[in-house]
């Protein structure tokens, strides 16, 4: 655990440095300006040090607190009868960047949507077991069909795992590790399963166990690679987190950093079509590595699922 802590001091130390170094190079060309023969090259440099001084100062310290509400509908049936509210969450990774303050506001917004029901998607702690009493505040979430959630791979680090799930136990969530459950809306079914981690004993087949293809099927998992698993196709709407949107992002390029998984670059973030199933990934609501997210702001997303 000290060594990940050491990660992320080591990217404060990198950040801050930056941040300072920068602001006094400015200063220096500022107030010595008139000492330099090529004025245009001195005005260019301020300009540039202006730009690279404020993106890393917004994406390290404003976008990571800009918190998000999308919405997008979804449609698993062509004979339409119900509708689910469902708000979707992932990646609140409390610990060294966002504690429990985080977490209530996150609570109030969720609250705000009047969701139905709330999906969490896993990575709920950064790096140890010491953090889970940051989760507190989910206890205050509002669902009257209740909050399903499912683990990430952070929440396996440390040998955490058990310690993650007597917390959400406790908060009163359904874990559906590798497991489901059925909602009945106006006698019209709908079944929620969810996955254990992909790289931590996720099994779609123990999790679906008993489902027949004439069933509405949801499933959560935290990896989005859960899709390439044969035994996931049951599912007709799989909702994933663990992607982060790509944390750093440019126009036109997207993502910055590697996607952590094999479906790669494409499948970042939103609403997408693979083979006969729909992919959604939402971006979460926290960062992992540095700090930084630029833009691709936290978010929580109303799902309206249409069955």
């Amino acid at each position: 655990m000290l060594a990940n802590y050491s990660m992320w001091f080591g990217f404060e130390f990198i950040i801050v440095s930056f941040l300072f170094f920068v602001a006094v190079l400015f200063l220096h060309l500022l107030l010595h300006k008139q000492s330099y023969k090529q004025q245009w090259l001195v005005s260019i440099s301020l300009w540039v040090l202006i730009f690279s001084w404020l993106v890393i100062f917004y994406g390290s310290y404003i976008e990571p607190r800009l918190l998000v509400v999308n919405e997008k509908e979804v449609y698993l049936s062509n004979e339409v009868t119900e509708i689910i509210q469902a708000v979707v969450l992932s990646d609140i990774h409390v610990g060294p960047y966002k504690d429990e303050r985080w977490v209530d506001y996150v609570v109030k917004n969720i609250n705000k949507q009047k969701p139905d029901i709330v999906f969490i998607v896993g990575d709920f702690i950064s790096n140890s077991s010491s953090e889970v009493d940051m989760l507190n505040p989910l206890a205050g979430i509002v669902a009257p069909m209740g909050v399903y959630v499912v683990t990430g791979n952070h929440d396996n680090l440390d040998g955490s795992i058990g310690i993650v799930e007597d917390k959400l136990h406790e908060i009163g969530f359904k874990i559906l590790n590798n497991r489901s459950e059925i909602i009945d809306i106006n006698n019209k079914e709908i079944v929620v399963a969810g996955v254990s981690d992909v790289w931590y004993g996720a099994s779609p087949g123990v999790a679906m166990e008993g489902v027949s293809e004439d069933q509405n099927v949801i499933l959560l998992t935290h990896n989005p690679d859960i899709i390439l698993f044969s035994d996931s196709k049951m599912a007709d709407l799989v909702i994933a987190g663990h992607t982060h949107g790509g944390q750093i992002r440019l126009p036109f390029l997207g993502a910055v950093p590697k996607i952590p998984t094999d479906l790669g670059k494409k499948y970042d973030r939103g609403l997408f079509r693979y083979n006969d199933q729909q992919l959604f990934i939402t971006s979460g609501i926290s960062e992992t590595g540095p700090r930084a997210r630029l833009f691709v702001p936290p978010e929580i997303v109303n799902l309206n699922i249409h069955y």
